[in-house]
């Protein structure tokens, strides 16, 4: 694994404010099956609580609305996943509910493995994995794959 801080805080502001600039994260994500079934990694996730924190609480380059948007809607639309990143009947549930107060991260870079502050509930396709900001040990998430012929 590697850790990098290559960018410095203008640069990291210019690229976030365009409008067409969204988030991602390339942290670890580990697999609920095979060698690592039952291990958790939450510092691949915990990444938004900082976005959130940092681009609309402490700056206030977005906000709130569009720092959603960016974590969720405009993702999913560039990479084609049609039925995610909207609430909408028939869409998969997914959903995060959070205080947008006190969402924050709570990982380190040398301990990352820690739920984000003010996150309260999550769904995963319909299945509660977070509760009253507790891990419920269910886990709803899957493969998405995109037809790409």
């Amino acid at each position: 694994m590697v850790i990098a801080f290559a960018y410095h805080e203008h640069d990291i502001r210019a690229a976030f404010e365009q409008p067409g600039c969204m988030v991602g994260s390339d942290a670890t994500a580990l697999a609920p099956d095979g060698p690592l079934a039952g291990t958790s990694f939450h510092g691949a996730y915990t990444w938004a609580g900082w976005f959130f924190r940092h681009f609309v609480r402490e700056t206030g380059t977005l906000s709130p609305q569009e720092a959603v948007r960016r974590l969720t809607t405009l993702p999913a639309s560039r990479l084609g996943l049609a039925d995610r990143g909207l609430v909408r009947i028939g869409a998969p549930a997914d959903l995060a509910i959070f205080d947008p107060a006190q969402f924050a991260e709570r990982g380190t870079t040398f301990a990352p493995n820690q739920t984000a502050i003010g996150m309260r509930h999550v769904l995963v396709n319909g299945v509660v994995t977070l509760k009253d900001g507790v891990l419920t040990g269910n886990r709803g998430g899957q493969v998405l794959r995109r037809d790409t012929r």
